[in-house]
């Protein structure tokens, strides 16, 4: 429920189940390149955020493999922090970045409600990620950039998809059976297949493709 400074070269293990709850008002501050680690062969561990968890020094990438569920204040303010495990809980908290930082959210299922990423960053949705959408969704403000980067990487769900910042697709699927509101520019890259299944897609801003990746647009999907 305090201030926990998390600085030097040392690894934090989470082992049997051990869980970590970062309650409202409390701050853990990464001023290190550190990983949380969920030590599979002994059981793992879990991180909830309530508070704010911050990185602020370190240019380099802290790791948070814990599952880890934010209805608090994510805030990468230099460097880079990966996400490498959601929860069956959902998040619904603010993912904030400082301009020429990155939040990397990878490899698991990661359930969003009400999210809201803000900032002048980048958050990249990176190996076999599934980010799934339930009520109301995620927003993503103007000044933020989305990229989805993987080919087996998705955002699904019943719910809308808002983004005002800038979207960059290079590969992966979008199976949104709601609306996806592109409401900024967007950029379709390279050479990945990228999918749009379910979906509604509006186009706002301007939207440019580069590269020789195609745009499959499956079950009945609308741009």
């Amino acid at each position: 429920s305090g201030d926990f400074n998390w600085s030097g070269s040392g690894d934090l293990k989470l082992h049997d189940g051990a869980g970590i709850v970062n309650s409202p008002g409390a701050i853990i501050d990464f001023q290190s390149n550190a990983l949380l680690d969920y030590v599979l062969i002994d059981g793992g561990g879990w991180l909830e955020n309530y508070g704010l968890i911050k990185k602020s020094s370190g240019n380099d990438e802290s790791n948070i493999d814990a599952v880890f569920t934010n209805k608090g204040i994510l805030d990468v303010q230099t460097g880079k922090v990966r996400i490498e495990s959601g929860s069956d809980s959902t998040s619904s908290g603010i993912f904030q970045t400082a301009a020429n930082t990155i939040l990397e959210i990878s490899e698991r299922r990661f359930k969003a409600d009400s999210l809201l990423l803000t900032g002048e960053g980048e958050v990249h949705l990176v190996d076999d990620v599934v980010i799934e959408l339930k009520n109301k969704g995620l927003w993503a403000e103007a000044g933020v950039t989305l990229r989805l980067d993987d080919s087996q990487a998705q955002i699904e769900g019943d719910a809308p998809l808002t983004i005002d910042g800038f979207f960059e697709w290079f590969s992966g699927s979008l199976s949104i059976t709601d609306t996806v509101s592109l409401n900024g520019s967007a950029r379709f890259d390279e050479i990945g297949l990228k999918i749009i299944r379910d979906a509604f897609m509006s186009l706002s801003g301007e939207a440019t493709w580069f590269g020789d990746g195609d745009i499959r647009i499956l079950n009945g999907s609308i741009i």
